[in-house]
């Protein structure tokens, strides 16, 4: 076998104007998604590989060319040294042929998944227990920012799946039936990993109408309160407006006992009442 690794600006030197090079340049020009398009004689692709440090930054571009005899990788950036050794400890079968390199690589990208994919549930479930103790700040711009990371994984794991599952159908007659159950095992794996992403993308909807339920219950609250605080001096007011009225022969009105007794009736109103919307367990 065959195995060439370098970047882009290294292909763009070495190698000639074939069809080889024109088919590869313009896979890596419009693949900014993972794909797999084959010819009679050769596979050419692209794999767009996010930054597990920062889904937000733009994706790797790794290019492809395989063919019976010859395995070919490009990437705008330049790879590990070590990384035939790297794939061959992820592969399974061994990394003898082109195609089971290939499956080798794929597996090595998605390594560590698994885990990452465990630190995104940790991190939701530590907001959760925040969230119900109404201990967290800016909740939805956080919820948010997750879900939009989780999306993006979910459709790289979906464009590795369609990919692996081209590879599989094996159209081109290009690899032998063993080859081609190695790419069915590796959509297998990634489509547990495109479930994962699912039950995360849910939970973070469930944390959003549970964060809404919080929201709703403290807002009722308030309002509860208002009520209340509203209630207990509405006799107030009334007594108020009644006595603003200065009629000449209204009761108390030329009394020297007049004020205390109104602030006496007033204290008494606000008593009962508090006590009745404490029975009714109001506040």
């Amino acid at each position: 076998m065959k195995l060439e690794i370098m970047t882009t600006q290294e292909y763009e030197e070495r190698q000639q104007d074939t069809t080889q090079k024109r088919r590869l340049k313009e896979s890596m020009r419009r693949g900014r998604y993972c794909r797999a398009d084959l010819f009679p004689d050769c596979i050419v692709g692209t794999f767009a590989v996010p930054d597990k440090k920062n889904l937000f930054q733009q994706k790797e571009i790794l290019g492809y060319y395989m063919d019976r005899e010859q395995l070919l990788l490009v990437s705008d950036e330049k790879m590990e040294e070590n990384l035939c050794q790297e794939v061959a400890k992820y592969s399974a079968v061994g990394v003898d042929t082109p195609p089971q390199f290939l499956a080798g690589f794929i597996e090595y990208l998605i390594r560590d998944d698994v885990i990452f994919l465990q630190k995104f549930e940790e991190r939701l479930a530590h907001m959760e227990e925040h969230l119900i103790k109404m201990e967290i700040k800016h909740f939805d711009v956080q919820i948010l920012n997750i879900r939009k990371e989780l999306l993006k994984l979910d459709s790289y794991y979906q464009q590795m799946m369609d990919l692996c599952g081209i590879l599989e159908e094996n159209r081109n007659s290009l690899m032998t039936q063993d080859e081609c159950r190695i790419f069915g095992v590796q959509a297998v794996r990634i489509e547990r990993l495109h479930d994962t992403t699912h039950i995360l993308k849910e939970y973070c909807v469930q944390l959003r109408e549970l964060y809404q339920s919080r929201m709703d219950d403290r807002q009722n609250n308030v309002m509860q309160m208002l009520t209340v605080v509203t209630t207990i001096f509405m006799p107030l007011t009334l007594i108020t407006g009644w006595y603003g009225m200065n009629f000449e022969h209204m009761p108390e009105l030329y009394s020297k006992y007049g004020y205390p007794v109104i602030i006496a009736v007033s204290a008494l109103v606000i008593l009962v009442e508090f006590l009745w919307f404490k029975k009714k367990k109001w506040f």
